[in-house]
């Protein structure tokens, strides 16, 4: 029961929501009072939300629209939720029974990938031990039915051993015919942002890497977790000596979340890292993550490097055991963040230790498959007075232009927040099947398409 409605016209549908949501979650946890308290405060959250623009979730939760979104839980469903659906069952269902639930969710919740493409045909095809690898990709799925893709690689191998599985899920998800090879390729033409008439503007990419020596996140035990942020605080030491491509040293530290190292931080150093977007939140919330073994031992093994200019920051063991991102707050050039990027990840990999999971299929190899293939996102910022405005505070018509290209068009905050300011963030969406030159001029070709009609209406308004 997700709500994802728009603007106060809405609001009711989201007291309806959040109220008949907090009775679920009364009756999901066994206890009368929590039910009638959550309903009357997700009913009143909900109203908020939807009046706002904010994207809710079904579980009470609504996303913050960061990069990538993180999910925040009222406080009060902090003990009462994660007691059920947010934790890993401390009685997992059997083999057998975890496949009849994958069968009734597909009559239940047909828009989970993971349950529709999931069948006993091909799962009795498999080896005892691969059989037991696919009900643990599916088991974020299977204990939340409303997941849309509902499973994550636990080895970096998983997309091939399991291919009978994935490739099919994989093809509808990225909308990609089955057995499309994933192509890599970085040369990017230049792509000069003045040239449409646009000043300096803020500009983000980045993409999720896995370490081809470890499991996957949802299969990590605490000494694996610990042990990769080893590798990787060791492989931040030598970045910091490496040159950016215009010729300043990386520089920077790594910030630990893990009590006890020495380079570990006091919980008022990580709020300001959360609230400049350089760190990110707590994950022990996410019954998605959750289930899926990805939020285990919260908080050993996670932390963050960052550049010396701020401009480079690199999760460790989020959803991915990397998420390197770029952000150039002022620039003129879509190449500079992506060239940055770019020779960020081709430093990393210069370390021993350091070598990114790849499949010659599926590209770099992300723990969810909606990742797969590049594992990038591509970002910018731009002003549109005359295409955005108090008659459309969404972006619809930006959104218009920019569909044929793939591009999303969201408000300043993310995804399901209104335009502010008249400034919307303009991204691709495709990830798998097309290589990370493509992505960028694809971008390039869209900001380009909406600067052309923003530039037209304006010149339509002043000959009024």
């Amino acid at each position: 029961m997700s709500e994802s409605t728009r603007g106060t016209k809405d609001m009711w549908n989201g007291v309806y929501g959040g109220a008949a949501a907090g009775a679920a979650l009364g009756l999901r946890v066994g206890k009368a009072p929590v039910g009638v308290g959550a309903a009357v405060a997700l009913a009143a959250m909900s109203a908020v939300v939807d009046s706002t623009g904010h994207h809710m979730r079904g579980n009470g939760a609504f996303e913050d629209g960061a990069t990538p979104p993180r999910i925040h839980f009222p406080a009060f469903m902090q003990t009462a939720y994660s007691s059920k659906a947010s934790s890993t069952p401390t009685a997992l269902l059997s083999d057998a029974d975890a496949v009849k639930r994958l069968y009734e969710i597909k009559k239940s919740h047909p828009s989970n990938l993971a349950a529709k493409h999931f069948t006993k045909e091909y799962y009795d095809s498999l080896s005892p031990e691969n059989k037991a690898a696919l009900i643990r990709c599916v088991r974020s799925g299977t204990y939340n039915p409303d997941s849309s893709v509902g499973c994550y690689a636990m080895r970096p191998e998983d997309y091939d051993t399991l291919r009978g599985f994935f490739g099919p899920l994989i093809a509808e998800y990225h909308g990609v015919k089955a057995g499309t090879k994933q192509p890599t390729d970085w040369n990017a033409k230049a792509m000069d942002l003045a040239s449409l008439g646009l000043g300096p503007s803020s500009s983000r990419v980045r993409v999720g890497r896995n370490l081809a020596a470890f499991p996957l996140p949802g299969a990590m035990s605490k000494e694996q977790r610990m042990a990769m942020e080893e590798v990787m605080s060791k492989a931040y030491a030598e970045l910091a000596k490496k040159s950016m491509p215009n010729g300043k040293k990386f520089g920077g530290r790594y910030y630990s979340l893990t009590p006890g190292r020495p380079d570990s931080i006091s919980d008022a150093e990580y709020q300001k890292l959360i609230k400049e977007h350089l760190m990110f939140k707590s994950m022990d919330n996410d019954p998605y993550l959750k289930t899926a073994g990805i939020s285990a031992d919260w908080p050993f093994g996670r932390g963050t490097y960052i550049s010396d200019d701020r401009r480079v920051s690199i999760w460790c063991n989020e959803e991915d055991h990397l998420r390197v991102t770029v952000l150039v707050p002022s620039t003129t050039s879509l190449n500079e963040p992506f060239d940055l990027l770019n020779a960020t990840l081709k430093a990393l990999e210069t370390v021993p230790g350091v070598k990114f999971a790849r499949s010659n299929e599926y590209g770099y190899v992300t723990s969810c498959p909606s990742n797969l293939g590049t594992g990038m996102r591509a970002s910018v910022m731009i002003k549109l007075p005359n295409l955005t405005g108090e008659q459309d505070i969404y972006g619809e018509q930006a959104q218009k232009i920019a569909k044929p290209y793939g591009l999303s068009v969201r408000g300043s905050g993310g995804e399901h927040t209104p335009v502010v300011n008249n400034m919307v963030d303009v991204s691709p969406s495709a990830r798998f099947g097309i290589s990370e030159a493509v992505i960028l001029g694809r971008l390039y070709d869209g900001v380009k398409a909406m600067m052309k009609e923003e530039s037209a209406m304006a010149a339509k308004k002043g000959g009024k």
